[in-house]
């Protein structure tokens, strides 16, 4: 057991002194979370204004450069997923559970949202 002039003045000891923590960088941390931020930031603004633009497919570009920006922000997010899971050192097996049920309920969310009538019966 260390004396009591040993706890109070660790130098003394050999010791190190102890380190204080690293001041908390915002900018690391919304680098790391980015894909998180465009995800919500992509979903509020087709959620808010694009309820048309899923039913004028006539101008294809615009319809393509949807489909590209929604896909490219949804694999984004999807490896940002795998990458976090990835970090708490889970199995494999959690690993790709956890990737396909995100790529499942987006698809399934945004057809839902888009296509609010798909599968209704006609009378």
């Amino acid at each position: 057991m260390a004396a009591k002039s040993d706890i109070e003045n660790p130098a003394k000891s050999g010791d190190a002194a102890p380190r204080a923590a690293p001041p908390f960088n915002v900018v690391a941390a919304m680098r790391a979370e980015l894909p998180m931020i465009v995800g919500l930031v992509v979903t509020a603004v087709v959620y808010a204004v694009g309820r048309g633009w899923a039913h004028d497919v006539s101008n294809l570009p615009f319809t393509a450069g949807l489909f590209v920006v929604l896909f490219g922000v949804m694999i984004w997010c999807a490896f940002g997923v795998v990458a976090l899971v990835q970090s708490m050192q889970a199995t494999e097996l959690v690993k790709i559970g956890i990737a396909i049920t995100g790529v499942y309920l987006f698809f399934i969310g945004g057809i839902m949202q888009l296509f609010p009538n798909l599968g209704a019966r006609k009378v």
